[in-house]
């Protein structure tokens, strides 16, 4: 752990002890946790920007709409296989497009290179 991580540890201290001895109401004291999110661009001393481009991977492609992230979040919660995942959110996606197969991939590149894999081993499954 580093110093900077203590002492933001400690800088929750005052509502912790608040709470317990009545004087902070919990809503303030989840406000203040709330409020001291971590910017890791700001860590890192990034820039962030307004994206008229369009979606672009070097620019971090899109930005994901809440659905998304809670998603995200409820899924990150328990272990699963990932193969069944992939076969399962394939037919959900096939069946939504009307189309005979899908498979989620990382982006476009992946999608190629899978696809051209594909093309070109055919039925064979070695």
């Amino acid at each position: 752990m580093k110093r900077r991580d203590i002492l933001r540890s400690l800088t929750t201290v005052p509502f912790v002890g608040g709470i317990i001895a009545g004087v902070v109401p919990p809503g303030v004291a989840i406000a203040a946790s709330k409020a001291a999110k971590r910017d890791l661009f700001k860590e890192l001393g990034l820039r962030t920007f307004i994206n008229a481009a369009g979606n672009y991977t070097s620019m971090t492609a899109s930005l994901m709409p809440e659905e998304v992230m809670e998603a995200i979040n409820s899924s990150a919660k328990e272990y699963v296989m990932l193969e069944e995942v992939q076969d399962k959110v394939g037919e959900k996606i096939a069946a939504l497009c009307h189309a005979e197969a899908a498979f989620v991939t990382a982006g476009c590149w992946s999608a190629l290179v899978l696809g051209t894999a594909g093309v070109l081993t055919g039925m064979d499954l070695k």
